[in-house]
This record gives structure tokens, C-alpha cells and sequence, in this order.
């Protein structure tokens, strides 16, 4: 069971603060199932939920995963800034699409059942890629 705690930064919007939850069942040494859910905000408001295959290539504590997966962007609605013409307001609405993470941990353990790890992914949705870093904290049992 894991916790990520990062920042999402995607071309166009500033950076903004990520927190992540993750599970990982072991299949074997080298290979483990699982899933993840993400939210970037308070700016970019994009929930993440992906089912997750992480492969151990046996380099030291490397992960490698990938996640097909759907991002939901909380939409605002129209946008009206006082700056702004009316026909100019912004309409930010809700969606979802499809992604897909790449991404890479370098896990730490500390005795037995605990682990840190600093983490990177590249998550490529709706033509875009969006750079998501941190650190995972893991317990395992």
C-alpha cells in the first residue's frame, strides 16, 4: 500500500500539488497487479483511477509501471473574469479521458515492511504529456 505525494505539471498550467493512493499485489519476484488513484489540484482539478502493472527488472529497488487508465477533469462551467469581455469568458467544462502513465520508482526500504522511493511519471492524455513527480511511501504486509 502506498502514498504519493508530488506535483503534476502540465504544459499550460501550473504546477499543482498531487496526492495519490496505490495498491500492489505480488504476482512473483519480478512482476505485481494493482491500482492507483490521483488528484491534482486545487488549479488543475484532475482525478486519476488506473489499473497498474509494475515489472522489477532487478536493478537494485528500480519499478517500472504502466497504466491505462481514465484522467476526470472537475470543470467549472463558464468562467466569467471581470477583465474579460462576455465573449470572451472561458468555459471550463467537466471530462474524462483516456491515459496512459509510464513511470519509474527507485524504492528505499527501511526494515522490512517500510519503504520510500522517489517517483516519476509521464502520463500521455488527449494529445498531451504531463510530467508527475514525488515520492511514494510504502508499507508492506
Amino acid at each position: 500500500l502506498g502514498l504519493f505525494l508530488g506535483v503534476t505539471d502540465e504544459t499550460g498550467h501550473d504546477s499543482d500539488q498531487t496526492t495519490g493512493v496505490e495498491y500492489a499485489y505480488k504476482l512473483s519476484k519480478n512482476w505485481a497487479l494493482g491500482g492507483l488513484i490521483d488528484y491534482a489540484g486545487p488549479d488543475q482539478r484532475n482525478w486519476i483511477a488506473a489499473p497498474v502493472v509494475y515489472w522489477k527488472p532487478g536493478l537494485g529497488g528500480l519499478i517500472l509501471l504502466a497504466a491505462p487508465g481514465v484522467e476526470y477533469h472537475d470543470g467549472r462551467g463558464e468562467v466569467e473574469h471581470h477583465l474579460l469581455k462576455a465573449s470572451d469568458a472561458e468555459v471550463d467544462e467537466d471530462k474524462t479521458e483516456f491515459l496512459l502513465r509510464l513511470g519509474a520508482i527507485y524504492m528505499f526500504h527501511i526494515g522490512s515492511r517500510y519503504g520510500i522511493g522517489p517517483t516519476v511519471n509521464l502520463d500521455l492524455v488527449d494529445g498531451h504529456e504531463v510530467l508527475v513527480s514525488g515520492l511514494t511511501f510504502e508499507v508492506m504486509f
